[in-house]
Parts: C-alpha cells; sequence; structure tokens
C-alpha cells in the first residue's frame, strides 16, 4: 500500500470530520425535536418541515463557523480544555446565528428545540473529538513494540512539565513507556491524579513506589528545581536500578547549553 502524502491525509481528515458533524448537526436537530415531543407521531408536521427547510443552511453556517474557528485544524491527538471550550463556543455561535436567522425568517419552533438541540450537539461534538484521542492512544498502544511496553515509568513532579511530558504519552506520541505513579513533595498534590496517574508521595516515597509498581525507569520533570535539590532526588534514584532520564529547563535549551540528543 502506497503512503499517502501528509496533506492528503490532512485533508481526508478534515473531510471526514465535515461528514461527521454534517450528520451530527442534523440527528441532534431531529432528536431535540424527538424529545421535545416524545414520539414521532407527536411531532406537529410544521414543525418537521421548518427542520428539513432549514437543515442545509444551518448545516452550512455551523460548518463555516467551525472552519473560521480553527475547529478543524487543531491536533486532537492533545485535545484539552481548550479545545473542548473552543467547540462550546463554534456551537453556540453558530447555533445562535442560525436561531436569529431562522426567526427572522418567520421559523419559529419550540423554545425546548432550541435548548435541546444546542445541548446536544456540544455533547456530541465534544466526544467525538475525543473520541479520537482515545481511540488513538489505544491504538497506538496495540501496535507499540514489545520492549516498549514493559516500561513503567515514575513521573517525578507534577507540575506544568510533568503534565505535558504525562499528556504526551498518554495520547500516543513518541515518548515510549507508560506513567505507572508520580511523585511530588507538594502536600496539596499527593494522593490526588493527574490525568488519572496518582501522585503517591514525596521523593521519600520513591524506593518504595519503585518496588510497588514495579518501575522501570524514572524521568525527573522539574525543570526550576534547584541543583542542590535535584541532585538529593538523583542520589535517591542512584539507589534503584531503574533508568533515569532529567527534563532540562527551558532555558537551557534555548541557550544551547543541552542538545536536542540529550532528550532521547
Amino acid at each position: 500500500m502506497k503512503h499517502v502524502p501528509r496533506d492528503n491525509q490532512m485533508l481526508l481528515r478534515i473531510l471526514g470530520l465535515v461528514v461527521l458533524d454534517t450528520i451530527i448537526i442534523n440527528c441532534m436537530n431531529f432528536l431535540a425535536l424527538l424529545l421535545r415531543f416524545d414520539r414521532y407521531s407527536d411531532i406537529p408536521e410544521i414543525f418537521l418541515n421548518q427542520m428539513f427547510e432549514c437543515a442545509i443552511p444551518e448545516t452550512i453556517i455551523i460548518l463555516l463557523i467551525f472552519a473560521l474557528l480553527k475547529v478543524y485544524v487543531s491536533l486532537w491527538k492533545f485535545a484539552s480544555i481548550k479545545e473542548a471550550l473552543n467547540i462550546v463556543i463554534a456551537v453556540l455561535l453558530g447555533k445562535g446565528v442560525c436561531t436569529l436567522a431562522e426567526l427572522l425568517a418567520g421559523k419559529r419552533m419550540p423554545i425546548s428545540y432550541y435548548i435541546f438541540s444546542t445541548a446536544l450537539l456540544i455533547l456530541t461534538e465534544v466526544v467525538s473529538r475525543f473520541a479520537y484521542r482515545a481511540i488513538r492512544s489505544w491504538r497506538f498502544r496495540r501496535e507499540e513494540p514489545v520492549e516498549k511496553q514493559k516500561k513503567q515509568v515514575m513521573l517525578i513532579g507534577a507540575g506544568e512539565a510533568g503534565s505535558v511530558i504525562l499528556r504526551e504519552m498518554q495520547s500516543g506520541g513518541r515518548i515510549w513507556g507508560e506513567i505507572k505513579c508520580i511523585i511530588d513533595d507538594d502536600i496539596h498534590k499527593i494522593g490526588r491524579y493527574v490525568s488519572g496517574v496518582k501522585v503517591v508521595g514525596g521523593r521519600n516515597q520513591i524506593l518504595e513506589a519503585v518496588k510497588l509498581y514495579g518501575i522501570t525507569d524514572i524521568i525527573i520533570a522539574i525543570p526550576s528545581m534547584a541543583h542542590r535539590e535535584r541532585q538529593e532526588i538523583i542520589n535517591i534514584c542512584n539507589q534503584t536500578d531503574c533508568d533515569l532520564r532529567i527534563l532540562p529547563a527551558i532555558y537551557q535549551l534555548i541557550n544551547g547549553e543541552v542538545s536536542a540528543s540529550s532528550l532521547r
């Protein structure tokens, strides 16, 4: 099978999303009407006719607003709250414009129809995008080499840098392994979860957690940590048989103090 060029892959992905959104928009409108009247036979013919008459222009308007707000060019494998909020804004704006246009055209629908259709569209759009992320992550894990599947990772640092590493690994990026636990000295973070992974304790729990979770690799992801503190954690990690990697500070990359190869 010939490899599909990257530009064509993006075009096919966007086209697929447009087709999916077209189906979702119209299905949610019909479902909203069905929810309003409970049974299909109870739906007044005038409302069905108005829904069908507005289907094409409403779909076009919403798709155009999605495109203007860059919904189709977002990297959904890294989908986060920001992308979800962007979809909510796009749906509210699109449905608002369509509702206003329909009212001005004298095609009034029940108020509950507008509420139901908007809420259902937001829900299905967000779910469909995050489902893509989940499916991609699942496929990546299935295709991983066996030796990569065996890597059990401990992440030290539950801050921004650690979150980036965690999201990249969970999204099926090129960073190997699976993070089994997180270490952080902040007592307010201990016992909580970051993207589904538990912060099990501070640096004093490193040795215990390595045995408990069968850790094979440790990543220190606290670029802003003082040298003395970092060395203390490294000394603890050196008491294990784990491979140790340290995420450098951004300023080190910019100043050329760290080469790209050191991140591998």
